[in-house]
């Protein structure tokens, strides 16, 4: 299952003995698109009122009750108990907003982050096209990504604009199913995720 991330962020981090906070952000690897911490919000606890969790330590989401479980006691949690050690990783908070070019011109920005809970890897950009598609959002696969200038805040991707403007629609309040994606990989011409 794919979550998005702006589904995720706000919702009740519930440690094995209580609820710890709400998730904030997801920090992320632009090598591999993996996310390998969540950054929450603990309120008054720390100076900052966040520490970064594991997200290996992560149960599925519930979005009913508006949950996440983790697999930590409270007081580890707060107390910062997962350490970031000396990878380097990505805000998906700074990342969204970004510009995103396509080989002959913009197409839009980053809107979202749908990721895969199983591994917790970022399978897709939510790709809100502005105007130029009437507001729609397309997603984009990590693996088209040609590269990310960071100094200009702008995702550069190996796709034309006239196979984006005919992409299968996205409707980021329904959830992204396997025929979706397989229709989405089919139209790119590109070897779905599962496949490789």
């Amino acid at each position: 299952m794919l979550w998005s991330l702006a589904r995720l962020r706000g919702l009740d981090l519930c440690a094995t003995d209580g609820v710890v906070g709400r998730i904030s952000d997801a920090l992320f690897d632009d090598t591999d698109w993996t996310v390998h911490f969540f950054a929450v919000n603990i309120g008054g606890w720390l100076a900052s009122g966040k520490v970064v969790v594991a997200a290996t330590r992560f149960g599925a989401p519930d979005l009913e009750r508006g949950e996440i479980p983790v697999n930590q006691t409270v007081e580890k949690i707060r107390g910062g108990a997962d350490a970031m050690g000396d990878i380097f990783l990505r805000s998906a908070r700074e990342v969204t907003g970004y510009n995103v070019e396509a080989n002959n011109g913009e197409i839009g920005e980053v809107e979202d982050f749908l990721i895969d809970a199983t591994g917790w890897t970022v399978r897709y950009l939510a790709v809100n096209t502005g105007g130029w598609l009437a507001g729609r959002q397309v997603l984009v696969a990590p693996a088209w990504v040609r590269d990310i200038r960071w100094e200009d805040s702008l995702v550069r991707i190996d796709v034309d604009r006239a196979r984006i403007e005919h992409s299968p629609i996205f409707d980021p309040d329904a959830p992204v199913e396997r025929p979706y994606e397989e229709q989405l990989h089919n139209h790119y011409h590109r070897q779905p995720y599962w496949m490789g």
